[in-house]
């Protein structure tokens, strides 16, 4: 597609600044000669995001996403009932009773009239996250439901994120014996905004090494979201260990905070001065190797470098969570399909899954829609954020999603050129 250059100024080691140019479209740095820089990179390792061979489709209000039964990933709402009340869960704000609830065993029962299960029909490439809320509070449901799934769809990969504060033995026992991948939501020495911190309590900690024990870092692990004064991956990466007395544990973050309410707004980053912390602090860790300790950050990383060297197209990336897409579904108990899974509000609702053929995507922006996202520098790597965020909420989101990325993309310009990024002037970001 036609090229959106940015003027880059890279820095080397004695000081000296060069102005490169760098394509966003087509994922494509020139140096000051106008030579194609390019990166030496085994084209099979894994990386972030889905990148078709032809456009993805843009949705938006006026051109609405449909939802199909060949899903290849289902995000089940159990509902928002949680044990903590975190500062800027993105939750937070909106009603908790509002969840549709229903029969576990019957929404397995009737899976099969809206969803095809997989390439064999028992579960073979399909995933589903359990989410809440926190899933441990409907501990009554998850026991009626998974046995169920796993007799249905023996081979779907499960998998779900707790605060790990109401872990068992028995719990424990569930998630080993069912075979569910459980990612544990902790900001290190930033946790105090989530409430009480269970890898203060030995009892806690010790059920999490029996899991880490019995089912390795590649199925447990610890997810953090970084805020203004806690935004170093390497500082919460040892924190963690630490308190666990080891470091064979899976690690990834969300990025920068989604903003919604005065909760989230209040711990995200709201200056220039905020936002360069951020970005300095997370390329300082990844040149040193603490950040890329955290899968998601290393993914978008080696998915950068492997942009650079395949030169994909702007627009053959879809969203960032995937929910753009027609075999993605968040769907909650009572078979409510939604936006996302982290929204209950009736205007979030786009159908049900009794008529699939009529769920209307119609409450979100593919990023292809939004002009800022198409001049953005980093879309390649962002994918846009949160597809159905609006107003000042989006615009705060943007900034902090843009300097995570920009790390990202400094991080994959330094690997590259061993020179520091120092500025894009097109960055109108901060």
């Amino acid at each position: 597609m036609e090229p959106i250059f940015h003027e880059v100024t890279l820095r080397d080691r004695g000081g000296k600044d060069e102005v490169f140019r760098f394509d966003s479209a087509n994922m494509r740095l020139l140096d000051q000669f106008g030579v194609l820089i390019e990166p030496k990179i085994d084209a099979s390792l894994p990386t972030f995001g889905s990148c078709g061979s032809k456009p993805a489709r843009v949705i938006s209000p006026t051109a609405p996403g449909r939802k199909s039964r060949d899903l290849s990933y289902i995000k089940l709402l159990l509902g928002f009932s949680c044990n903590f009340n975190c500062t800027y869960c993105n939750q937070r704000s909106q009603t908790h009773d509002g969840a549709s609830t229903g029969d576990p065993e019957a929404f397995v029962e009737g899976m099969s009239k809206w969803c095809s299960g997989g390439s064999d029909d028992l579960g073979s490439g399909l995933r589903m996250s359990l989410w809440g809320g926190e899933p441990f509070v409907y501990w009554s449901v998850l026991k009626k439901m998974v046995p169920a799934l796993r007799r249905r769809y023996p081979h779907i990969a499960l998998s779900m994120v707790t605060n790990g504060s109401l872990l068992t033995q028995e719990r424990v026992n569930f998630v080993c014996e069912n075979d569910i991948n459980l990612m544990i939501s902790h900001d290190g020495p930033g946790h105090y905004l989530r409430g009480v911190d269970p890898l203060k309590d030995s009892s806690i900690v010790e059920l999490i090494c029996q899991l880490l024990d019995r089912r390795g870092k590649e199925k447990v692990g610890f997810n953090c979201v970084l805020t203004r004064e806690n935004c170093s991956l390497s500082r919460i990466h040892d924190h963690i260990a630490e308190a666990l007395g080891r470091e064979d544990f899976g690690f990834s973050t969300e990025g920068v905070v989604q903003t919604e309410d005065d909760g989230s707004f209040s711990v995200s980053p709201s200056s220039k001065e905020n936002y360069e912390d951020i970005y300095l602090t997370l390329l300082k860790d990844a040149i040193e190797g603490g950040a890329l300790k955290a899968g998601t950050y290393n993914l978008e990383y080696i998915g950068a470098l492997r942009a650079f060297s395949e030169h994909p197209e702007m627009n053959a990336w879809g969203q960032r969570c995937g929910l753009d897409r027609d075999d993605v579904l968040a769907v909650d108990l009572a078979g409510n399909v939604l936006t996302c899974q982290n929204e209950i509000d009736p205007s979030m609702r786009i159908g049900h899954v009794n008529n699939l053929d009529a769920v209307r995507l119609n409450t979100s922006y593919h990023f292809m829609a939004r002009e800022s996202c198409v001049r953005c520098p980093v879309v390649q790597l962002c994918k846009g954020g949160c597809m159905h965020q609006t107003g000042v909420a989006w615009e705060t989101t943007c900034r902090n999603h843009y300097h995570y990325h920009l790390s990202v993309l400094a991080t994959a310009i330094f690997s590259m050129t061993g020179k520091i990024l120092v500025g894009i002037c097109s960055d109108d970001k901060a």
